[in-house]
């Protein structure tokens, strides 16, 4: 925000003016993402960061978390604070860079989760915020939650007396075969 200062007949006045961005540079929006929780490693949700169009110059992108069902320090891994951000620095010519969310392991059967991040603010080529919110959602990888997985298949047949092979990927990505 841009102040501006007068003295005038009653003291100095401040007058607190929105920035706003030179004409031609880039807006920065955060994406969506998602990441897996697991039982025994650090996960890791990866939020995209994206320029409108590239800079000639780096721009520094500030921002912090905010917990959504999923709590800083217990299910993630807190970025920054609303007096303290964290920031990246999207290089000069890029299109993109990425908020590395650490995901908290545990062995807890739960419903995903998710937080936000924040832009802050921004610096650096005449850059602008444009979407500065993005939802990270940990998807949960100690079971299923809600009915029974059902198995669909919609084509294909198998005659009596043969072997066929399906296979069953998990949510948490183990690989197993059932032979029918």
């Amino acid at each position: 925000m841009a102040i501006l200062a007068s003295l005038g007949l009653l003291g100095l006045v401040l007058v607190g003016l929105p920035d706003v961005a030179a004409a031609g540079g880039p807006t920065v929006s955060l994406g969506d993402a998602s990441g897996l929780e697991r039982d025994t490693t650090t996960g890791s949700v990866f939020v995209p960061v994206f320029l409108s169009e590239p800079s000639d110059q780096p721009v520094v992108v500030s921002f912090h978390s905010v917990d959504g069902s999923a709590v800083g320090g217990l299910d993630y891994q807190t970025w920054g604070t609303v007096a303290a951000p964290r920031s990246i620095t999207v290089p000069a010519g890029s299109l993109q860079s990425t908020i590395n969310v650490p995901i908290a392991s545990d062995s807890l059967a739960e419903p995903d989760e998710d937080l936000s991040i924040v832009v802050a603010g921004v610096s650096g080529g005449d850059a602008s915020v444009g979407d500065g919110s993005g939802t990270a959602t940990i998807v949960d990888a100690d079971g299923l939650q809600g009915p029974n997985p059902v198995l669909t298949v919609s084509s294909g047949a198998v005659h009596e007396g043969d072997v066929d092979q399906i296979e069953v990927l998990p949510r948490s990505g183990e690989r197993t075969r059932d032979e029918h």
